[in-house]
């Protein structure tokens, strides 16, 4: 098999489990421990999220690249050279991160036992080394041994948080379930590494190269960081532990299923480094319209059954968040078609000045907005002002690439995603009530999705007869 099918097939069994499991969590979760300590959760997180943007300094890009790049043309010693010079540079970062991560807590007047009990996922991030199997492409090993951390960890929670007083427990089972996951990968490295020998000479050489592109993309990281962890800690600053978790928590499932269609993006990086002009334009289209096509049509099917889907999925008491779970929906589609061109065109390339301008644009204007309206509009004004963010960055992501790509033929018949989404969202928003919360979700899910499918096969010509040819497979084979 194709090794970049099987990685897409992987990628795709893990990313379902990715779904599968929060299905499960977020509901005990949020019923058991409720908005107030989800909240206080939430709000430590987003500073050692933000502390990790330091720690990685930009090594999902630029790791991946690097990585993807010696595993092509050189040898194992050049593989070995390139990932302790890569990984030296995380290590160091991460020594310094942490007596800083102690001073913002106790700034935060947050306790030393919390300190100590998030510690291991900051350490966590100090031994991700992902990156690096991404690069050589051995998807296997990430999803595999992640999928096992998740599944113990998801048993773990069930089994021991009970109610509120396991809040502790709670931190420390998610915290050692991130550091043993990314521990795990270390393991691996012998049968790639073991009989080799690291040459000091071509470490030096490496280590200014790498220094230097790692500055630079540590600025977009930094700069995401600002407007996708920080800002829960501005959120949670100027509003109450509640307003911040209706704020957090409406942001989950559009997140996850972002995860799932942008991770193609990641996962065709590399091949985008080897493609020539024409090969890479081709690759962009399809990827363009797969990314769109399912975006849209998962952000339709929150936004339909949002209002029976609260209650079911995060209990009564979020129901109040109704409004931001529909306004994070939009989401999907900005986050996952500008990393389209990001990830697989200005990464792939090298551009990391492109690359970085969106994110730096996107760092000023949030926080701006966020201290200006969040006072006046609570949750809601965040949520509004985190997918304006986003919009700007998509926009300033495809205006980047302008000069290198076809517009005209890239972006082709994509209105018919766009008008499907709209046409199909109108008409069943006014689907009434259905008698009980899981009928309605499950009747208008499968509503939006025969009608979003059916206007799509209809206004797009090359749907229309993809959709023919399979027909006439299924009828040939029948």
């Amino acid at each position: 098999m194709n090794k970049t099918v099987k990685n897409l097939i992987f990628n795709a069994i893990y990313q379902f489990f990715l779904i599968a499991i929060p299905v499960i969590t977020i509901p005990y979760v949020s019923r058991v421990l409720g908005p107030e300590l989800l909240g206080s959760y939430s709000y430590v997180t987003s500073i050692i999220t933000f502390l990790s943007s330091f720690v990685m300094m930009g090594l999902n890009q630029l790791g991946v690249r690097e990585i993807s790049k010696i595993n092509e043309e050189g040898s194992k010693n050049d593989l070995l050279n390139t990932f302790t010079s890569l990984w030296k540079m995380q290590l160091l970062v991460g020594i310094v991160t942490i007596p800083i991560y102690f001073v913002l807590l106790k700034v935060m007047n947050e306790t030393h036992i919390i300190a100590l009990l998030f510690l291991p996922m900051l350490i966590s991030y100090i031994l991700d080394i992902s990156w690096f199997f991404w690069g050589i492409e051995q998807i296997t090993s990430v999803v595999l041994r992640n999928l096992f951390i998740k599944i113990v960890t998801l048993i773990l929670t069930i089994v021991f948080v009970k109610n509120i007083e396991d809040y502790y427990l709670y931190v420390v089972i998610n915290c050692v379930g991130q550091l043993l996951s990314n521990i795990i990968f270390w393991g691996n490295l012998r049968k790639f590494f073991s009989p080799l020998r690291l040459s000091s000479s071509r470490l030096r050489t490496n280590k200014m190269f790498f220094i230097k592109a790692a500055l630079v993309l540590l600025i977009p990281q930094i700069a995401i960081q600002v407007y996708s962890s920080l800002d829960k800690t501005i959120v949670g600053g100027l509003l109450s532990n509640t307003e911040l978790s209706f704020y957090d928590q409406s942001q989950k499932i559009p997140r996850i299923i972002n995860s799932i269609v942008s991770s193609m993006s990641l996962i065709l990086m590399p091949k985008m480094v080897k493609l020539d002009r024409s090969e890479r334009n081709s690759l962009m289209k399809t990827s363009i319209d797969l990314t769109l096509f399912l975006s849209l049509l998962f952000c339709g099917e929150i936004i339909v059954v949002s209002h029976e889907f609260i209650p079911i999925f995060f209990g009564e008491k979020f129901q109040s968040m109704e409004i931001n779970l529909i306004i994070s929906s939009l989401l999907i589609p900005f986050i996952s078609f500008g990393g389209v061109f990001s990830n697989q065109f200005t990464l792939s390339q090298g551009q990391y000045v492109n690359y970085t301008i969106p994110f730096v644009i996107g760092a000023v204007v949030n926080p701006i907005l966020l201290y200006i309206f969040v006072p006046l509009y609570g949750a809601v004004g965040a949520s509004i002002i985190l997918v304006f963010t986003e919009g700007i960055i998509c926009f300033l992501r495809i205006y980047v690439t302008r000069k290198y790509l076809s517009f005209s033929e890239i972006f082709k018949m994509d209105w018919t995603f766009c008008s499907a989404f709209i046409i199909s969202v109108f008409i069943v928003y006014q689907v009434p009530y259905l008698g009980n919360n899981l009928l309605s979700v499950f009747g208008k899910a499968i509503f939006y999705l025969i009608f979003y499918l059916l206007i799509c096969i209809l206004l797009n010509k090359r749907l229309r007869t993809n959709f023919i040819k399979l027909k006439r497979i299924y009828k040939h084979n029948k």
